[in-house]
């Protein structure tokens, strides 16, 4: 498959060259030297990137030819533009137009013969777009999970997998005496249902209507928790963003499939966390068809005082059943935007705010612990799979540039350069009682003595800086000033990175 793909990058190559090249020399455009070259490459780079090669991809032929018209419809605006920019006025339009026709039309040929000769017998697959978390069922061990709250949670996936409602009214009709007289299923996501449910005495919600189309979600949240008593179930449902792009990917042919997966990105994630565009997209969609990442979703119920207990995909809707545990926390100023303040153990036990680029998405910091008991810990202290980090999160992991904003925390005199970990409550809540204690001896800072020792365990992580600490409270200078040249050593030299 990968010799394949080469060929046909290879031969679109030089049809474009000869292509351009033939405009170039018939339009006598010799101020524009190797601009033919330039606009071949261009061609041929753009339809790499928007995956016009990758024949396998496609179900059906057709869509190869549409993605390939496509792709080169968007290459030669391009080329039209930049042409621009270097000679405002040329002649030979006609054949500037022709030469792209002429080359769209080369292409298909290419294609059809390539088909024809070399991949007649092999299937179109259809790209695997939905994430590993689809297939998740009820997490939770039953000894978490009381024995009519398991029962209710068995019902409603039955009762979902077996009859998914198209009509919120109807399905609640039919299968409202499956849960219990305690347990009242909601059909929209109005408040004045909550209330009505409240003066019933309601002890369980069901949610039939999706989270996408809750306006002020959080009040909403809040107001469940309001109505349900101590260890009240809430389940709701609705469609998260990997499912969301999944469904857009197989619901296109490929490259149009990109294009509006981008512009409902652009609509959908973006314009509602940018105070520029908020109030306009609000305006519009008046709250609804929002779509929300899984840790998102989760985090905020967390954030409300809920516990979860279970989350399945059920016929690509994502439900997450909760609890009431505590009241609503105090979520005044939830991390959202892209630098963040989160909440660090300091020196003495005082909390600090340290500064980050956001690498995690919203409200993920709500779920440190349960993240913590479903993943555990992988090699150098840090949690396994973790799925909260986000696509961009990684990449600003990956060279550092998420911890930048701590410089602020070092001027406010918070963080040091070097130092231990700002730990998180929950993390530092898994340190031993005599770690915890020499571990608020001192300041943390930007670059801890992990990167020293890389520590495989969360004891080793722990032994680590106890080494660093004793020879701290000892030797402050002297010690800062040999682990920060151990740790440029690893860094810079030796490539070392936490997992």
């Amino acid at each position: 498959m990968k010799n394949s793909k080469i060929i046909l990058i290879i031969s679109d190559l030089l049809i474009t060259l000869l292509g351009f090249g033939l405009w170039q020399y018939f339009a006598n455009h010799i101020s524009l030297g190797f601009f033919w070259i330039m606009a071949s490459l261009l061609w041929v780079v753009v339809s790499v990137l928007l995956g016009k090669f990758d024949y396998q991809r496609y179900k059906k032929f057709r869509y190869l030819l549409i993605a390939t018209i496509i792709t080169n419809a968007l290459v030669f605006v391009i080329l039209c533009l930049s042409l621009l920019l270097i000679e405002s006025s040329f002649k030979f339009w006609s054949i500037y137009l022709v030469i792209p026709v002429g080359i769209t039309l080369l292409e298909c040929g290419l294609y059809s013969l390539y088909q024809l000769f070399f991949i007649k017998h092999v299937n179109y697959l259809e790209e695997d777009v939905i994430r590993q978390y689809v297939d998740i069922q009820t997490i939770n061990k039953e000894s978490d999970i009381s024995t009519d709250v398991n029962s209710i949670l068995q019902s409603f996936v039955s009762a979902m997998a077996n009859d998914f409602p198209t009509d919120a009214e109807n399905w609640r009709n039919v299968h409202k005496d499956e849960f219990g007289a305690d347990t009242v299923i909601l059909t929209t996501p109005n408040t004045s249902e909550l209330d009505e449910a409240k003066a019933k005495g309601a002890r369980n919600l069901i949610s039939i209507s999706n989270f996408n189309d809750i306006r002020y979600i959080n009040r909403y949240f809040i107001h469940v928790n309001e109505v349900i008593p101590e260890k009240g179930l809430f389940i709701i449902g609705g469609e998260v963003s990997d499912v969301r792009k999944a469904n857009i990917m197989k619901s296109y042919p490929v490259i149009i499939n990109k294009i509006v997966y981008f512009f409902d990105f652009i609509w959908n994630r973006l314009f509602p966390k940018m105070n520029f565009f908020k109030k306009l997209y609000f305006a519009v969609t008046k709250g609804k068809h929002r779509v929300f990442p899984r840790p998102e979703i989760m985090g905020r119920l967390c954030s409300c005082g809920f516990e979860i207990k279970m989350e399945q995909v059920i016929a690509n809707k994502f439900f997450v059943a909760v609890q009431k545990v505590c009241p609503p926390l105090d979520i005044h100023n939830p991390s959202y935007g892209p630098l963040i303040r989160l909440r660090r153990v300091g020196k003495g036990g005082k909390t600090i705010g340290v500064y980050k680029f956001r690498t995690m998405h919203a409200y993920s910091e709500y779920l440190q612990a349960y993240i913590y008991d479903h993943n555990n810990l992988q090699e150098g202290g840090k949690i396994a799979d973790d799925y909260r980090v986000s696509t961009v999160g990684h990449f600003l992991r990956k060279f550092w540039l998420d911890e930048l904003p701590m410089v602020l925390n070092i001027l406010k005199g918070d963080l040091k350069l070097v130092g231990v970990r700002p730990l998180s409550f929950h993390y530092y809540g898994l340190y031993t009682p005599e770690m915890q204690e020499m571990h608020i001896k001192v300041k943390p800072g930007l670059l801890p003595p992990f990167y020293v020792d890389m520590p495989k365990t969360l004891e080793d992580v722990q032994e680590s800086e106890k080494r660093y600490i004793q020879q701290y409270l000892q030797h402050p200078f002297r010690t800062d000033w040999k682990y920060f040249w151990l740790i440029m050593k690893n860094i810079v030299l030796k490539r070392k990175r936490s997992a």
